[in-house]
């Protein structure tokens, strides 16, 4: 059972915009970090995501 991935995908913070901008946020894949001794990895299938964020990240607020 050893399928923990290479990478990862995450949202980065680049440079201090408005949150509604569009670059505020951006996709990045990184190296998967390795769980070291006494820890473990954990992999996360979905978040949820606050209704009135999504709004005002897609200008629909």
């Amino acid at each position: 059972m050893n399928d923990i991935p290479k990478a990862m995908l995450a949202d980065a913070y680049r440079e201090s915009l408005p949150i509604d901008h569009r670059e505020s946020l951006v996709d990045v894949e990184l190296s998967a970090p390795e769980s070291g001794p006494g820890e473990v990895f954990v992999r996360i299938e979905a978040i949820a995501v606050n209704p009135v964020h999504y709004k005002i990240r897609t200008h629909r607020g």
